[in-house]
C-alpha cells in the first residue's frame, strides 16, 4: 500500500476515510470491556477494510496498464458472488444437521484476506453462482409444535422490517427438531454470515390474557354422549339415567345433572366431584349400562376462580401460550368472564376452599 502511495497513487478518498471513521466510532459506542474479544473482531475488519480498497486499486491499475509491480490478473471460471472466508460449513447439507452445527461457541471463521504471498492451490476466495439457498432453524418441541402449526412460517431476518412469509420443510431427527426454508432471493444480503437471527411472527390472537403461573389442571370423566337425555320438561341434553339399587335387589333409574364442561362428538367431560365414582349411567330405551368407575380421564386447563369467595375451578383454553402470560378463549362454558378473579398462584388453593380476608 506504501508503494502505491508512493508511485502516487491517492488509496483512500475522502468517502473511504468517512466509511472507517464511522466504523471505528460504532465500536468505541458499543464496546464493552467484557467482551474484549470484539476488539481482535473489530481489528479484523478494519484489515479487510484496507485490504480491499487495495485490491480495487491494484485491479484498476492492471486493467489500465499503469501497474509499476509484477501483477497478472486472472478471470474467475464463472460470474458470482464473492465472499472471503471459509468456516468448513461449505459442504454441509440439510440432510445432515446436527445440534453442534449450531453451536456458536466453539464456531470458528477463517478470513481468505491476506497482504501477503498466497500458495499455489490455496483458496482465495469463495464464488457462489446461483441464488438458492436454505436457512436451517433449529427449535425446542415447544418451538417446533408452535411455529408448525400454519402451513407458513412467518418471520424477519437480524431485525429486519421485512418480513418474510415461506413454506417450510420439518426434520426430526435423533430428538431434535428443525425446519428449512428456502430461498431463490436476498442471498447477497447475508452471503458473509454464517449465523442468522430469526424471528418468527405469529397471527395476532384475541382472548382474554391471563398469568401463566395461574394455570392448573384437573382430571376429568369422560362418559360417551350416548348415556345424555334431556331432563323432565327439558329438551337440552344435560342429564343421565343413573340406576339405583333397593334393599331387596330391585332396580330404579332417577336422573341426575352433574357439571359437563363440555362435549365433544364421542364424549362429553364431566366433573368428578358432582358424580359418584361408582355410578352406573342406562341409555335412553336401552338396557346398555356405563360405569363411571371404568370412564377414562381428561386432563383440562384451568384456573381458580375466586369472585364468590370460594376457589372455584373454571374452564380455559389456551390459544397462546407465553412464559409469563397466556391468551385464552373466551365465552366458553364453565369458563371465566373479562372481570372474574383468578389466584395468581393456581397451584395456592385447593379447589372448594374459602377464601379468607
Amino acid at each position: 500500500m506504501s508503494d502505491m502511495q508512493e508511485n502516487g497513487s491517492a488509496l483512500l478518498t475522502s468517502a473511504d476515510y468517512t466509511s472507517l471513521n464511522n466504523q471505528i466510532k460504532m465500536f468505541k459506542n458499543g464496546f464493552s470491556a467484557s467482551n474484549f474479544g470484539n476488539v481482535y473482531n473489530f481489528k479484523t475488519s478494519i484489515d479487510n477494510k484496507l485490504l480491499e480498497l487495495y485490491e480495487e486499486l491494484a485491479l484498476e491499475q492492471v486493467s489500465n496498464g499503469s501497474s509499476s509491480f509484477s501483477l497478472d490478473a486472472q478471470k474467475a471460471p464463472f460470474s458470482g458472488l464473492v465472499t472471503y472466508y471459509q468456516d468448513g460449513y461449505e459442504s454441509v447439507d440439510v440432510k445432515n444437521l446436527t445440534p453442534e452445527l449450531f453451536d456458536k461457541t466453539v464456531y470458528t471463521k477463517q478470513s481468505l484476506k491476506s497482504d501477503g504471498q498466497v500458495s499455489v492451490g490455496s483458496a482465495v476466495c469463495k464464488l457462489i453462482n446461483d441464488e438458492e439457498w436454505n436457512i436451517a432453524i433449529s427449535l425446542s418441541k415447544d418451538e417446533f409444535d408452535k411455529v408448525t402449526q400454519n402451513e407458513y412460517a412467518s418471520f424477519t431476518i437480524n431485525n429486519s422490517s421485512r418480513r418474510i412469509r415461506s413454506t417450510y420443510d420439518k426434520i426430526e431427527k435423533d430428538g431434535h427438531y428443525y425446519i428449512v426454508v428456502s430461498f431463490n432471493k436476498y442471498i447477497a444480503q447475508y452471503v458473509n454470515e454464517r449465523f442468522l437471527d430469526i424471528n418468527f411472527m405469529f397471527e395476532e390472537s384475541s382472548g382474554l390474557k391471563i398469568p401463566a403461573s395461574s394455570v392448573i389442571t384437573k382430571d376429568v370423566y369422560m362418559i360417551p354422549v350416548d348415556y345424555l337425555t334431556g331432563g323432565s320438561g327439558d329438551s337440552d341434553l344435560t342429564h343421565f339415567n343413573q340406576v339405583t339399587y333397593g334393599n331387596s335387589g330391585s332396580t330404579s333409574i332417577k336422573q341426575i345433572s352433574p357439571i359437563i364442561y363440555f362435549t365433544d362428538k364421542r364424549f362429553c367431560y364431566v366433573d368428578p366431584s358432582s358424580i359418584d365414582s361408582d355410578a352406573v349411567l342406562q341409555k335412553n330405551n336401552s338396557k346398555d349400562t356405563f360405569s363411571v368407575a371404568t370412564a377414562a380421564k381428561y386432563t383440562m386447563d384451568g384456573v381458580l376462580c375466586v369472585s364468590r369467595g370460594t376457589a372455584e375451578f373454571r374452564r380455559i383454553e389456551v390459544i397462546v401460550s407465553g412464559d409469563d402470560y397466556s391468551i385464552i378463549k373466551p365465552d366458553l362454558s364453565y369458563g371465566i368472564s373479562r372481570y372474574d378473579r383468578i389466584l395468581l398462584d393456581g397451584h395456592s388453593m385447593k379447589e372448594g376452599e374459602l377464601i379468607y380476608q
